[in-house]
C-alpha cells in the first residue's frame, strides 16, 4: 500500500495537505489552479510512518476513498483518517 501526502497552495501561498490512498490530477480543487490554468503539485517522499505522522501534524484533509483503508490508516498513523468518497 502506498500513502500519498500531497498539497496545494491557496492564493495566500499556504499549503493544504491531503492524505489519500490514490492520486489523480482530476482530484485537484479548482483553487489549486492559477489564472493561466496551471497548478503546482509538490510530491515529497516519506520513508517512514514517523515522517508521515510529523507531516500530518501540521494539519491535513483526509480524502481516503474506502472506509477499510481509512480505518487502517487511522490505526497506523494514530490520527483520524476519515473516508471521503466523492
Amino acid at each position: 500500500m502506498a500513502i500519498f501526502c500531497g498539497g496545494e497552495f491557496d492564493l495566500g501561498e499556504r499549503m493544504v495537505g491531503y492524505l489519500v490512498n490514490a492520486f489523480s490530477l482530476a482530484m485537484l480543487a479548482p483553487g489549486a489552479f492559477n489564472k493561466q490554468g496551471s497548478a503546482v503539485v509538490i510530491v515529497t517522499p516519506l520513508h517512514s510512518l514517523d515522517e508521515v505522522r510529523r507531516w500530518l501534524g501540521q494539519g491535513f484533509i483526509s480524502a481516503v476513498d474506502w472506509w477499510p483503508t481509512a480505518e487502517l490508516l487511522t490505526q497506523l498513523l494514530d490520527r483520524e483518517a476519515e473516508e471521503l468518497r466523492q
